[in-house]
């Protein structure tokens, strides 16, 4: 088996509370406004992704995932509808906010 990187150790060690805190907090220090739906089972929208994020002229549908977590049906039925609709809808997990990819992401578009 290959040698981890640093990179990819931190990622796998990474939870999706912490990778929710980061996502959060940059979305909010860049202006935009944040839902998190804690739990979407509860919420009678089964699937339904982690974060909404708001601003600058976008929707951002976010769902959030350990390393080498998966989609259930209900995700992949949310993102094809949200995509679908022609709206935003990413899969982020560590690797993609030690990568910098969220945050490209979320600076994409603002004035």
């Amino acid at each position: 088996m290959p040698k981890l990187t640093a990179q990819e150790r931190v990622a796998r060690l990474m939870s999706e509370a912490s990778l929710q805190a980061n996502v959060i907090e940059l979305a909010e220090a860049l202006g935009y406004t944040v839902a998190h739906i804690r739990d979407s089972r509860a919420q009678q929208v089964v699937g339904y992704p982690d974060l909404v994020v708001a601003g600058h002229r976008r929707i951002i549908h976010a769902e959030l995932k350990v390393e080498h977590g998966k989609l259930t049906p209900a995700q992949e039925l949310w993102r094809g509808l949200i995509l679908d609709a022609g709206h935003d809808w990413y899969l982020w997990r560590p690797s993609s906010w030690l990568d910098g990819t969220i945050g490209r992401v979320l600076k994409e578009e603002i004035p």
